[in-house]
């Protein structure tokens, strides 16, 4: 699981979805405490305490009903130490440009307009 942090406008089709089913799908595991070490060490992947906003605007772009309650005090009885780390938003957009060519060409656009982050 991977939080980006970068407007679902500027990912292809497949990043978006991707981004909105993952938080879905790995909800249920924070929510047991699994281990997250490698998504905060050396870089940090996840915002825990984005998790909600970042589904909702995921799921409104893709006008999908999917209804999430995001447990943020539970999150943070798991993750003390995680809860309120923030993923580098420059270094992950530099990832997605040199993962997804589709995302890149997005990303140069969206650069030029300076409206990138959500």
């Amino acid at each position: 699981m991977r939080i980006w942090k970068i407007h679902p406008l500027f990912m292809c089709s497949k990043h978006v979805t991707g981004q909105h089913s993952e938080i879905h799908k790995h909800l249920p595991s924070l929510y047991k405490g699994v281990k997250i070490d490698g998504r905060m060490n050396p870089i940090i992947q996840i915002e825990l305490w984005s998790l909600q906003q970042v589904h909702d605007k995921f799921a409104q772009y893709l006008n999908h009903n999917s209804p999430l309650e995001v447990d943020e005090y539970l999150l943070w009885q798991n993750y003390p130490q995680y809860y309120h780390k923030k993923v580098d938003i420059e270094y992950n957009i530099k990832d997605l440009c040199d993962r997804c060519p589709v995302c890149r060409k997005k990303i140069k656009k969206a650069l030029q307009m300076k409206y990138l982050m959500i």
